[in-house]
């Protein structure tokens, strides 16, 4: 790896730009990630992620058994630039670390790996089935053969809904005036475009009374409505069919899904928010047969065993006999980083 600089600011746990206006810098080597108040070595890299210019950059620490987690603002070079120079760095040692373990128990020969095409991160697929797809636990991307590569990486679950779709980000904004003081509050979140027309219309309506809010309400509506939600090709009807599913309209969300995976061949994507469809209506039965074919199509994809995991627990079935989630047992009794969806969790970089 080539030494990468970086300018930056640091976010608090509020969200919050900390210092003045002028910007740090940093770097990241084959060595460390440098920041200005804090060395990292790149062999306690757990990975990053990404909203906007933030990035939430998750690494090993022996005061915190769990990981911490530093975010920052990034103004160079760019935040994907940066993310993949990490999530690469971060999954070359988790691989070492896995290497490692096996030759000490002599089962070296086991290792399996893959690397992402939409980020190059290294993927560890000991211990799982060899599948169609492959899902990439540092950019978020399922590898299909019929989406392109920089597709793959947009379809996201939507921080609102919980459904996978092709978030985009909204600026939340309200402004208030009362008598002797006034002020205003705004967060920014990620959404489908359906999530994000509801938060347009309730964003119109607080702030309609004060009126300064008004233009930012109608910009995001605007946005929301008129700015495309991107989706074409393989995964084209995926919102629409999460529509339905959100309304309880799970056979009719299901067809949506199904003409996604006849398209493409296979889908885990589609599986799995079918199988989220039929759990919000309680048909736990046909949820658990998606969750299942999501990770027979997909057979590293961490939402659809955790989907898989919830459905039949509710069911009161033991999770130990399911042969598709024990590749999932494997790989937290021999990794010592967390989940990384668990393990970035911050409040900042919304």
């Amino acid at each position: 790896m080539q030494t990468m600089k970086i300018k930056y600011r640091d976010v608090d746990t509020n969200g919050q730009l900390k210092g003045f206006l002028f910007s740090k810098k940093g770097r990241i080597d084959e060595q460390a990630l440098t920041l200005s108040d804090m060395t990292i070595p790149t062999e306690r890299l757990i990975g990053c992620e990404t909203r906007d210019k933030r990035i939430v950059i998750a690494f090993h620490d022996a005061t915190a058994p769990g990981g911490a987690a530093t975010v920052i603002e990034v103004y160079k070079p760019s935040v994907k630039k940066l993310e993949q120079a990490i999530n690469r760095s971060a999954s070359d040692h988790e691989l070492l670390r896995r290497q490692q373990k096996l030759e000490e128990l002599g089962r070296a020969d086991e290792i399996r790996t893959s690397v992402c095409p939409s980020c190059d991160a290294t993927i560890d697929l000991t211990g799982h089935t060899q599948t169609p797809e492959c899902f990439c636990p540092y950019c978020g991307a399922v590898a299909n053969e019929g989406v392109a590569p920089k597709e793959r990486v947009k379809v996201q679950m939507c921080d609102s809904c919980g459904f996978f779709a092709f978030p985009r980000g909204i600026t939340c904004f309200y402004f208030y005036f009362l008598v002797f003081f006034y002020g205003f509050r705004h967060q920014r979140k990620h959404m489908c475009s359906t999530c994000m027309r509801a938060e347009g219309w309730k964003m119109l309506a607080g702030n309609l009374i004060f009126i300064l809010g008004v233009p930012v309400a109608l910009t995001q509506l605007g946005r929301a409505y008129f700015g495309g939600s991107s989706i074409s090709g393989g995964y084209r009807g995926l919102e629409a069919a999460n529509v339905a599913a959100r309304k309880g309209k799970a056979e009719k969300a299901q067809q949506g899904y199904n003409a996604i995976v006849e398209r493409l061949g296979v889908s885990a994507v589609a599986h799995t928010n079918a199988g989220l469809a039929f759990a919000r209506v309680d048909e736990l039965p046909k949820a658990t047969e998606h969750f299942e074919n999501a990770l027979l199509n997909c057979g590293n994809f961490t939402p659809a065993a955790k989907g898989l995991a919830a459905t039949l627990a509710a069911q009161g079935h033991p999770l130990e006999d399911h042969p598709l989630l024990a590749p999932f047992r494997s790989d937290e009794a021999s990794s010592d980083s967390p989940a990384l969806g668990d393990s970035v969790a911050h409040p900042a970089a919304h």
